[in-house]
């Protein structure tokens, strides 16, 4: 097996138009994601993938 050209760590995607206060809350209240949806409206759809 060859070794890897991306690594990626640590990946968040968050959808919805206050995605940045979301992230921003998620890691600063470690919001749930029912929490951000209800908070802001927001989906998260990748939570701290690696």
């Amino acid at each position: 097996m060859s070794e890897a050209v991306v690594k990626l760590s640590n990946v968040w995607k968050i959808f919805g138009d206050r995605a940045n206060e979301a992230m921003a809350a998620v890691k600063a209240e470690g919001l749930t994601k029912p929490q951000v949806l209800e908070k802001f409206s927001c989906v998260v759809g990748v939570q701290d993938a690696t």
